[in-house]
């Protein structure tokens, strides 16, 4: 319809068609009417589905593009907006152009903050909203198209499953809550496994082409409630006075009051409902449940002394909005998801996921969410699932996706077993023609990992010895000998060397990826971060343990100067610190070192997690260089956790009553 419009445009154009003049007129009325109308038909026909495209002046909902619902009133569905802080920081992003990414706490205000940015400074712009991972490349070429356009993406951690995407020449503006940005940092890089790495990469692949990231706090400044009290809303009146205990836009959007709701429920089906939809979650799925889905979930919840009531009437008491804003579950497309402020304050305090709720998430779910879904498994001592779900990865042909779960399994005990799993993935993933030399090196690197020196005393780095040569030189081969990826596999390969009692061999190639290292990517690079405490194992091998804990202790006060010190890094430094003083016989110093380590490899890796449990086991050594009486008891329990977390042949049992001295 479109090409014959513009024909006959061109045709009175040019006075080919001869007219009277008042039929000319209105000839042009009709052809404006007419292309206007197959316009609209046209961009419609050429959307793609789960694609939303508007002309951001007439995005007059917000609530639609993610800001969270308030109190009713008969002025606006809205309070008015109150400039945050970080306002001017947010224009001026945007006036520069790339990727704006708003990072804060649940009910924070990040949405409303983007929202109000975005209509003020680029009211012309075309809005571009993927609502699925799989839309994000559509949207992103129906961006580029765009003459003036800004690709919004609410909750960013929705989309980082999502394959490899260009960022390049697209105006992007994001959100996306705390702990979700900082669990993929890069910050964490130094001591994650390959595996691991492999997994965070592809996760925060979004993150690396951020060009702005803005922070906004959850408690308002000062000038922030100041700016509020000269705003006539009963709605920021009733929320300002709360400021000492929660934040104004918290407040709001009703997420105390919700909390207390869910947690006083009398509704017990209701409550196990809305229990079910959290702990799905913060086990990593993060798409809305299906109701079906949703229904099988929550019995895990019900309590068995309960007579629930009917399913209709506990749904509709879990997504009922509280002072009609938001609700403890919230309906979205076809399915429900929780609140997030109910998972973020869920996830801040110590809680349990019923085995129940893993089976049925690795059995339904599939893809990078089985992925993420696995990795959280093996965080929480789930390691027949964690199996079961490389299993079904690597039966889908998913080769990369299977190495990571892979990959999550031997970093939480299992490592013999991941080892033959990463083999058989590599295996069949060389049987495919298709197979791209970076994944094949990346399971490559994932094998030698798990195969080799991971742990002093687990695994066979005799064997992975020659893998991780092979692999040095196939980097080498593909990107050159000072590529950051060859760099890494050079590391795995001093691993391996030291494994093999090469340890001079080993201490001089860590020192060289430090030296190489400083000089292209920096002091502060994860790269160069991991080759120092690469060389602070090999030197404490060399030169004994008062050397190493030398070393150590430099490289942990280093890491604390930083300006966001990694707790995983600082962790792993101060366990290898307390390990080194306890070989050193300063048992003192090691015991209070390693207090703390242990209580930090806990928070970040759970109780029953082989880290931990390791570090417990380093713990109880250096309290027994200083005749602490509790030693036998809290030997005796090691050996009670191990043996129930890993099982009683694994070597970690084995040796609970012989100690360990782990670079890890």
């Amino acid at each position: 319809m479109l090409p014959g419009v513009l024909a006959l445009v061109s045709n009175i154009a040019t006075n080919t068609i001869s007219l009277p003049d008042e039929w000319v007129a209105a000839s042009w009325v009709a052809v404006g009417l007419l292309l206007t109308a197959s316009i609209v038909v046209e961009v419609r026909r050429s959307q793609p589905t789960g694609v939303r495209i508007a002309r951001v002046r007439d995005l007059n909902d917000p609530v639609a593009v993610g800001v969270h619902r308030a109190a009713p009133s008969s002025r606006s569905p809205l309070p008015p907006f109150v400039p945050r802080d970080r306002f001017p920081d947010v224009r001026d992003a945007l006036q520069a152009g790339g990727f704006v990414l708003i990072v804060g706490d649940s009910t924070a205000g990040k949405t409303r903050l983007a929202y109000e940015a975005m209509r003020q400074y680029l009211p012309r712009h075309t809005c571009v909203r993927p609502l699925t991972p799989e839309a994000l490349p559509d949207a992103l070429r129906i961006a580029r198209r765009k003459r003036h356009a800004v690709v919004w993406l609410d909750d960013l951690e929705r989309y980082l499953g999502s394959p490899p995407v260009d960022w390049d020449g697209v105006l992007v503006l994001a959100t996306i809550r705390t702990h979700e940005r900082d669990d993929l940092s890069t910050r964490h890089d130094p001591q994650r496994s390959p595996g691991d790495r492999q997994r965070a990469r592809a996760g925060r692949a979004v993150f690396d082409a951020v060009t702005h990231e803005i922070r906004l706090d959850r408690m308002w400044s000062d000038d922030e409630v100041a700016r509020a009290r000269t705003v006539d809303d009963d709605r920021i009146a009733q929320a300002l006075a709360g400021t000492s205990r929660h934040g104004v836009a918290e407040t709001i959007a009703a997420g105390p009051q919700l909390l207390q709701s869910w947690r006083d429920a009398r509704d017990a089906r209701g409550a196990a409902i809305v229990s079910a939809a959290v702990d799905a979650r913060l086990a990593g799925h993060h798409r809305p449940l299906s109701e079906d889905l949703l229904r099988e979930l929550h019995l895990a919840y019900v309590p068995e002394t309960e007579r629930p009531g009917p399913w209709g009437s506990a749904l509709e008491w879990a997504t009922q909005p509280v002072q009609a804003t938001s609700s403890m579950l919230e309906p979205v497309g076809s399915g429900y998801l929780a609140f997030d402020y109910l998972v973020d304050a869920t996830a801040a305090e110590p809680f349990t996921i019923p085995t129940a709720t893993w089976q049925i998430l690795i059995d339904h779910v599939e893809g990078a969410d089985l992925v993420e879904v696995g990795w959280q498994a093996s965080f929480h001592g789930q390691l027949d699932l964690v199996e079961r779900a490389a299993r079904r990865l690597l039966d889908a042909d998913e080769h990369t996706a299977a190495s990571s779960v892979a990959a999550a399994l031997g970093d939480a005990g299992r490592s013999e077993r991941a080892a033959e799993l990463l083999e058989e993935i590599l295996d069949r993933a060389e049987q495919s023609s298709s197979l791209d030399s970076v994944v094949r090196l990346g399971l490559l690197e994932a094998l030698v990992w798990e195969t080799g020196e991971k742990y002093a005393g687990l695994g066979d780095p005799a064997s992975a010895l020659p893998l991780a040569r092979r692999l040095v030189a196939e980097h080498t081969a593909l990107s050159g000998p000072t590529h950051r990826a060859t760099l890494f596999a050079r590391l795995g390969l001093a691993r391996q060397l030291g494994g093999t009692d090469e340890v001079e061999e080993a201490l001089a190639t860590a020192t060289d990826v430090v030296e190489q290292s400083r000089r292209l990517f920096g002091e502060d690079d994860s790269l160069t971060l991991s080759a120092r405490f690469e060389v602070c194992v090999w030197s404490r091998a060399v030169h004994g343990e008062k050397a190493g804990a030398e070393q150590f202790a430099d490289l942990a006060r280093y890491v604390e100067t930083q300006d966001k010190a990694d707790p995983v890094f600082l962790t792993q430094c101060r366990l290898n610190l307390g390990a080194a003083l306890t070989g050193a016989a300063e048992f003192t110093d090691a015991v209070t070192v390693l207090t703390d380590a242990v209580r930090m490899s806990s928070e970040l890796w759970g109780n029953d997690h082989q880290k931990t449990l390791m570090a417990r086991q380093l713990h109880i050594d250096a309290l027994a260089g200083i005749d602490d009486p509790s030693v036998p008891e809290l030997q005796r329990q090691l050996e009670i956790d191990c043996t129930r977390a890993l099982g009683p042949d694994h070597p970690v049992t084995l040796e609970a009553m012989r100690g360990w001295d782990l670079p890890t």
